[in-house]
């Protein structure tokens, strides 16, 4: 009774063993961005520009956002304060769990919303600087008035932050930041 007891545990070990090792990993999902350029140039006065963002699925599994953050700041991470007022805080600072909560990059949330496995996706956002204080009605994209841009002229520039945490389709938690740096030329 004893042989055949150890003989079914054995048994049931090596059936274990071999659905264990029957069973592939399963792929996890990793997203790479790359922002061209990184670092943009502009002048203290009005002008359109577009910077190239592209984002690849490397991983083998599908991803879908659940939240992104777009923070700019000046480049060493400060906020932009402006006549004793956090900027950075009251209006340049966009929380979403959805594309369309993205404020100026809801063209591009759109775009990079969700990856299918081994995908590669580009989106040109488009950057403007101008006179207005306000961002132009139906303009998709960064807009920076220019006299924010002579507030940060001893800053060196500003700092724009995506910071996003997503889902793969196997419910793994994939998160990760984009940076783009814009300077400002003199």
């Amino acid at each position: 009774m004893r042989k055949v007891l150890l003989g079914l545990v054995a048994l049931g070990l090596a059936l274990t063993a071999c659905e264990k090792r029957g069973e592939e990993a399963k792929p996890v999902g990793k997203l790479e961005f790359s922002v061209i350029p990184d670092t943009l140039a502009v002048a203290l006065e009005p002008g359109d520009h577009t910077v190239s963002v592209t984002g690849k699925e490397t991983g083998g599994a599908a991803i879908a956002m659940d939240s992104v953050v777009v923070v700019v700041t000046y480049i060493d991470g400060s906020p932009i304060m402006l006549a004793g007022q956090n900027l950075t805080e009251s209006q340049l600072t966009w929380r979403a769990r959805s594309p369309e909560e993205g404020g100026p990059m809801a063209g591009m949330l759109g775009k990079f919303w969700s990856f299918g496995a081994n995908e590669t996706k580009t989106f040109q956002l488009p950057v403007s600087i101008g006179i207005a204080k306000e961002r132009p009605e139906g303009f998709v994209g960064l807009y920076f008035p220019i006299m924010y841009l002579k507030a940060a002229m001893d800053k060196g520039g500003f700092r724009v932050t995506l910071t996003y945490e997503a889902t793969d389709e196997n419910g793994n938690l994939v998160v990760g930041t984009v940076v783009l740096y814009i300077k400002i030329q003199t």
